[in-house]
């Protein structure tokens, strides 16, 4: 049906501009320029529009399977870490293959959403210490060396925006325009790294386990399909966090 519509769309247009382009020639011969001219004008906005309307179309569909393509490619690599974890040897092999799959996850929602925005954005990854406050352990590569240099102070897991977004179990766009809803006081050292994001909550057994976090230098690009994208990923690594502490707790018990 849509293949239909494009192939009939098509046909209408060239007609359109087949007897546009008589049309003018007739009253170009007729020695009636101005109707000449506002046939031409007429026809060269149809087809403005036409290509406007189909460039637009094609790059929904193409930003779909690059991120369709995205998604095939981590959805292999968590196939390759669960089979990793079956053959695992030592507790090194495990923590070596989840730290590979979250590196793995930062590089794919970078991508993802850098292709949906149209802007870079950074993806980043926030653990819980000894404190229970949150700190970034993983950045995703496209990240700068200033930004993985700055030291902060760790995040509360129940007050600000990560206390937000694990209250409401849900993803949380932030921005620091004071105008907009989800404006929220960032800190002062990282105003240059980025100007808005979303904190994804990762739960593991309903508890506080981590953050993924995305952001950008760009003023409130994450609506909600972004923030759709967010919990997709926040999923797979609640997910890949779950299944490695089972199989690690499996595998101490296999030890005693």
């Amino acid at each position: 049906m849509e293949l239909a519509k494009k192939n009939t769309s098509f046909y209408v247009i060239t007609l359109i501009s087949i007897l546009g382009s008589f049309a003018s020639i007739y009253f170009v011969l007729k020695e009636s320029l101005g109707i000449a001219f506002i046939i031409l004008g007429a026809v060269a906005l149809i087809l403005l529009s036409f290509v406007l309307y189909f460039g637009n179309r094609y790059k929904k569909y193409r930003g779909y399977y690059q991120i369709k393509s995205e998604f095939e490619m981590l959805s292999e690599k968590f196939r390759e870490y669960f089979a990793d974890f079956t053959d695992a040897n030592s507790i090194e092999d495990i923590e070596l293959s989840m730290q590979d799959l979250i590196l793995q996850t930062l590089e794919h929602s970078s991508r993802t959403l850098s292709k949906v925005t149209g802007k870079e954005c950074i993806a980043s990854l926030m653990m819980p210490n000894d404190s229970n406050e949150f700190e970034t352990i993983r950045y995703s590569t496209n990240a700068s060396i200033a930004r993985t240099r700055v030291s902060s102070e760790p995040l509360p897991h129940d007050k600000g925006i990560v206390g937000k977004a694990f209250q409401a179990d849900n993803v949380v766009a932030w921005c620091v325009q004071k105008s907009s809803d989800g404006f929220e006081e960032i800190r002062k050292n990282y105003q240059e790294h980025y100007l808005s994001g979303m904190v994804c909550p990762i739960k593991v057994d309903n508890e506080a386990y981590a953050i993924l976090n995305i952001d950008s230098k760009h003023f409130s690009l994450f609506g909600s399909p972004e923030r759709e994208l967010g919990s997709l990923f926040a999923n797979l690594l609640a997910c890949a966090f779950e299944v490695g502490e089972s199989e690690w707790a499996e595998f101490l018990d296999s030890r005693q």
